[in-house]
């Protein structure tokens, strides 16, 4: 074996593991532990094994069971540290922000530094082969809110391939893990630290979140009993230059959305499905576009929901987006003041400028399908109960031009009776709408309470029949709007 076998075997980890041990405590200003360290003289490789440092409340702050790295004595030619292979077992962390807002790291932090800085060091030349991450885990507690979050991601697994600098390689990255709450999420791309710049899939599955509720609790009347979210965002992130990034085409669903007042049973917006599609959005034009958005009901046992109600027509069809509001003795709708967040400024803070480019938003299309309104209106000395179902409503074009007309289209079914249709267009600036209107059959019983201020008069039954043609509009300038309607009622 000789003598350079001899300490490289025998001599070396001892001594290495001794000055680890003590210059990372100190680094870290916390205690280092390494099981053993093993060194192949031959093979030129390393292997370390039990890391771990515990953090001043004496519970682990970040450990690994094994790490593993095989240096090639190539790199002597190339010019460039080449490993062949890189590989972590078990790597865990924990992150902890306290009430009082400070993070568990915040004395590893350096402070920033003083006056301007400029573009970031070049990185030293090196290559990996393969770069694996196998079964790790992060654990974040926030406990500076009211109802402290808590968020363990693992088992997670990453794997590098050709990842260095230097070589102008772009590498290729898989990242894939899951949380204690079964969400699950996927990346899949290419890094290029020479450029700067990472491309890629990223992939999120079932993200649960009433388990979010922590961060918007102060800030909202609501809470989010129920609901799961999952995206699929391919995006380019280029650091160069400055930042820059595109993201398209996206999807976003949202399933079995529930949300209700604090403290309630009952919800006040039910939304089985929402899906967004075809999302593009680019930071240097500031352009941002979706193809389609859908509120769509579910379907039962492959049953549309319409059909279902057809066949059950005194329940509820199962799945139905639902949406109640009631009008308050003082006028205003509790709905509104639900979902109105509650912003508290703070006069410390600086109110951000103006951009010097607003972002041009368009949306092919949104649609609602089969959803369910129901409105209670207390302002009455009677109250009134009001229903429309069945409401399927499209909208096409929309867009951040105010001047842009977007045509749409609405049918609804009115109470127990009566069919309500509009079709038409809608401009915001200068502000128009014109539609044609047809309503059979809707039944008066329901506008009862609003007579009382009026007439000293019931409606006991009766329906009524409309259809024709509305027009509103007001011009630039104009003292007065005109409104126009011709048809029949």
């Amino acid at each position: 074996m000789g003598l350079y076998g001899v300490t490289g075997f025998f001599v070396l980890p001892p001594i290495v593991k001794s000055q680890a041990v003590e210059k990372l405590s100190d680094a870290l200003k916390r205690p280092v532990a390494i099981e053993k360290v093993a060194i192949n003289p031959f093979a030129l490789s390393v292997t370390v094994s039990g890391f771990s440092v515990t953090d001043h409340d004496r519970v682990e702050l970040a450990g690994f069971d094994r790490f593993y790295a095989n240096f090639q004595l190539s790199s002597v030619f190339r010019r460039t540290w080449f490993f062949s292979k890189v590989s972590l077992e078990r790597p865990r962390g924990r992150i902890v922000v306290a009430q009082d807002g400070r993070l568990n790291i915040s004395d590893l932090v350096p402070p920033p530094a003083d006056g301007e800085t400029g573009p970031p060091p070049a990185l030293p030349r090196f290559m990996i082969e393969s770069l694996s991450i196998t079964d790790g885990s992060l654990n974040f507690r926030d406990l500076s809110y009211p109802t402290p979050f808590e968020n363990i991601s693992g088992p997670v697994t990453l794997t590098l391939n050709r990842f260095g600098a230097g070589g102008d390689t772009a590498g290729h990255v898989s990242l894939e893990g899951r949380t204690e709450s079964n969400e699950r999420f996927k990346f899949d791309g290419s890094l290029n630290l020479d450029q700067r710049t990472l491309s890629g899939r990223w992939t999120v599955t079932g993200l649960n979140l009433p388990k979010y509720d922590p961060f918007h609790h102060r800030m909202t009347l609501f809470e989010v009993a129920d609901g799961r979210v999952s995206y699929d965002v391919p995006f380019t992130v280029d650091m160069h230059d400055g930042l820059s990034w595109k993201v398209g085409p996206a999807d976003v669903a949202v399933e079995d959305l529930h949300i209700r007042a604090r403290g309630e049973t009952n919800d006040a917006i039910y939304i089985p499905a929402i899906q967004v599609s075809g999302i593009r959005a680019d930071s240097a034009t500031r352009t941002a576009s979706i193809e389609h958005v859908a509120i769509e009901p579910y379907s039962a046992q492959n049953t549309p929901a319409w059909a279902w109600r057809a066949a059950n027509p005194a329940e509820t069809a199962p799945g139905v987006a639902t949406i109640k509001a009631t009008r308050l003795a003082n006028g205003s709708i509790d709905l509104e003041t639900l979902m109105t967040p509650r912003i508290e400024e703070d006069a410390n803070l600086a109110k951000p400028a103006a951009p010097e480019q607003l972002w041009k938003v368009s949306v092919a299309e949104a649609r609602i399908v089969d959803t369910t309104i129901e409105l209670t209106d207390l302002s009455n000395e009677r109250p009134a109960h009001l229903l429309i179902h069945g409401l399927t409503a499209t909208a096409r074009n929309a867009s951040a031009d105010k001047s842009v007309e977007i045509p749409f289209e609405a049918k609804f079914d009115w109470q127990d009776k009566g069919t309500v249709s509009v079709k038409g267009t809608a401009r915001q600036e200068p502000p128009g709408v014109q539609l044609d209107l047809t309503a059979t059959g809707l039944a008066l019983a329901a506008l009862d309470p609003y007579l009382g201020p009026w007439l000293d008069a019931r409606i006991g039954d009766g329906t009524a029949h409309a259809g024709g043609s509305f027009a509103f509009a007001r011009e630039p300038g104009a003292a007065e709007a005109s409104l126009k309607f011709t048809g029949t009622a």
